[in-house]
């Protein structure tokens, strides 16, 4: 797959991945979750591929870092969404998960 092709893609798929990367923070509110949210995003990211009419090639290739120890396109593409939304404040503080849900009021 050549460079222009995966830039053709991940402009294809950048639309869809900020609605993802919502809907994932959503599931997993609780802070600590980093990890589980992103591959959930990514897992989402792939399974959508073959309906913009991505290949098994390409998929593959944006499935594999382009420089070795770099992240995949696809988790490079979701990470740079994630701060995007992150630093403009588009998602909330998370709770930590041993907060309680409702602290009781002070008075």
């Amino acid at each position: 797959m050549g460079f222009l092709q995966m830039i053709q893609l991940l402009f294809k798929i950048l639309p869809l991945i900020h609605p993802i990367v919502t809907l994932v923070e959503q599931l997993f509110p609780n802070a600590g979750q980093g990890a589980a949210k992103l591959d959930a995003a990514i897992n989402a990211v792939q399974t959508i591929l073959p309906t913009v009419g991505a290949t098994a090639e390409q998929i593959a290739a944006m499935n594999s870092p382009v420089v070795p120890g770099a992240p995949s396109p696809i988790a490079g593409a979701v990470n740079a969404v994630v701060g995007l939304v992150n630093a403009s404040g588009g998602f909330p503080k998370a709770q930590s998960a041993a907060a309680p849900l409702n602290p009781p009021s002070v008075g």
